[in-house]
């Protein structure tokens, strides 16, 4: 890997938003972080990608949109409101993926919130990227509901995840902490479970192995991702 980064993707800390102004009864600032980046899937024999966006706050939001000047002038409005209502986000369907990469550039947001304060807050797209995620290796037991998976290096990622989910961007059922090794185990009873999870024998979920790439060496967050890059399994429990 590029660089060795201990870090929970996508996790973003509110307190890290809150003023350190210790008086109680002020009213808080509004502060918000914002990302944008683009997400790359193999589909057959082809590579595409799309935009994902996402707006996260220390207060409610009414509303976040963004838009980009370039050789086309997009305009996104984020309407997926996800653990809680001071976080908004933008994912792709299958069908706004393209074989023709995002444009890079500055995007400019615009937030407000349920309050009617605004604000107006800028995210770079840079235009390095990586491979994309190649699983090589893939057991489930539907026994023991034990994972074993085994993907390609990819040297320009900065740090890998592996998430379990009902369904592609919808609710977390595991999700592993940052990891710098192309293989990874788990199973029940493992860090990283949600709470009181319970399965329901027969359904399908999604896994997914997922490769990110942050904006600069010095990112720390999730909310500084340039390049993410996914494979996904569907198991039965």
């Amino acid at each position: 890997m590029k660089r060795l980064k201990f870090i929970l993707l996508a996790v973003f800390s509110i307190s890290s938003l809150i003023s350190c102004d210790n008086d109680d009864f002020q009213d808080p600032v509004f502060q918000a972080a914002v990302d944008i980046y683009v997400r790359s899937v193999k589909i057959g024999e082809e590579v595409v990608h799309a935009p994902v966006i996402y707006t996260y706050s220390n207060l409610a939001l009414f509303s976040s949109s963004v838009t980009f000047k370039g050789e086309t002038t997009p305009r996104y409005d984020l309407d997926d409101t996800f653990e809680g209502s001071s976080r908004l986000r933008s994912v792709p369907l299958s069908s706004d993926f393209t074989t023709t990469d995002v444009e890079n550039g500055i995007y400019e947001f615009e937030i407000t919130s349920t309050g009617n304060e605004v604000l107006k807050l800028k995210d770079e797209l840079l235009e390095e990227r990586m491979e994309v995620v190649n699983i090589t290796e893939f057991t489930y037991d539907s026994d023991t509901h034990e994972f074993d998976i085994t993907w390609d290096e990819i040297e320009k990622a900065d740090v890998y995840q592996v998430k379990l989910t009902s369904a592609i961007d919808k609710n977390r059922i595991f999700i592993s902490a940052g990891l710098t090794s192309n293989t990874y185990n788990f199973k029940p009873g493992k860090s990283g479970w949600l709470a009181n999870f319970t399965p329901e024998k027969g359904a399908s979920y999604t896994l997914a192995v997922c490769a990110y790439m942050f904006e600069s060496e010095t990112a720390t967050s999730g909310y500084d991702i340039n390049h993410e890059t996914i494979e996904y399994k569907t198991i039965i429990w």
